[in-house]
């Protein structure tokens, strides 16, 4: 096990798209930066658990005005200002993507299986990071940026956090989305899936097979709809519509239930 340390300009734990983002950004100011991933692979929720829609804001003459990292990452949604299509992308072409930025990119360094285990502090601030996983070792930096999803590393420093809504403490519901291939979309009564109109007219002829569904206790799923986005390549589908209540990312045993749930209501 490697038991040496190492000084960085910037630690940043967590490699979905704000950890990667930051991590671009601030190697590209000629940082010494170290991202942190505690999955084989980096991707966070963007790869692993995607919607496949892209949100790129625009102005009131129809000009995206989401910039800088968020262009490379997606740049099929800014070559053409068609509101009649569904701006989507491949979770495998954005992991690519990421890859490829973070590879170019000589002053950063990617540890992935590794993740953050202890928080040393003085006088309030953190002084030195104790990793587990594929790297065994300390680090240390002038900055430190928890771009993990429930806030690990903020956590185990000892910060003040809040969980769930205000007075009750409820979380948001739990989501597995997942895909399906091999449409026939000739049987559509909008056959190109790519625009919203399609999209739209697709969810409303699936609409009622579903409800028939949970009338007769086929499905626990609670959702009253269904969501889904086609693939960039129209001839797939990204469901975002399952639903799965009590999940607390705090607790693992939730974690494990939910996810038998929403594999349940995927099938």
């Amino acid at each position: 096990m490697n038991k040496e340390s190492y000084d960085f300009d910037m630690i940043i734990a967590g490699a979905g798209v704000g950890g990667i983002s930051a991590a671009l950004a601030a190697a590209r100011l000629q940082m010494k930066v170290l991202l942190l991933e505690q999955a084989d692979e980096v991707g966070g929720t963007g790869v692993f658990s995607s919607v496949s829609l892209i949100c790129n804001f625009r102005d009131s003459w129809g000009r995206p005005i989401t910039s800088g990292i968020h262009r490379e990452l997606f740049p099929a949604s800014y070559t053409h200002y068609n509101e009649k299509l569904v701006p989507t992308y491949d979770e495998r072409d954005l992991k690519a993507a990421y890859e490829r930025l973070l590879a170019s990119e000589p002053t950063l360094t990617l540890w992935t299986h590794c993740q953050v285990s202890q928080v040393d502090t003085k006088d309030g601030r953190i002084v030195r990071l104790h990793l587990q996983g594929s790297r065994t070792t300390t680090v240390t930096a002038k900055i430190y940026l928890d771009a993990t999803a429930d806030g690990n590393l903020s956590a185990l420093a000892g910060l003040q956090y809040k969980l769930g809504r205000e007075g009750d403490g409820r979380l948001q519901s739990a989501t597995a989305t997942f895909k399906v291939s091999g449409v026939d979309c000739s049987r559509l009564k909008e056959p190109d899936i790519r625009q919203w109109s399609a999209i739209h007219s697709l969810r409303r002829e699936l609409l009622p097979y579903y409800l028939d569904r949970k009338a007769a206790g086929l499905t626990s799923n609670p959702r009253q709809s269904i969501t889904c986005f086609p693939y960039p390549d129209g001839e797939s589908l990204l469901f975002n519509s399952t639903s799965v209540l009590d999940v607390d990312p705090t607790r693992p045993k939730t974690l494990i239930r939910g996810k038998e749930e929403g594999i349940r209501q995927a099938q």
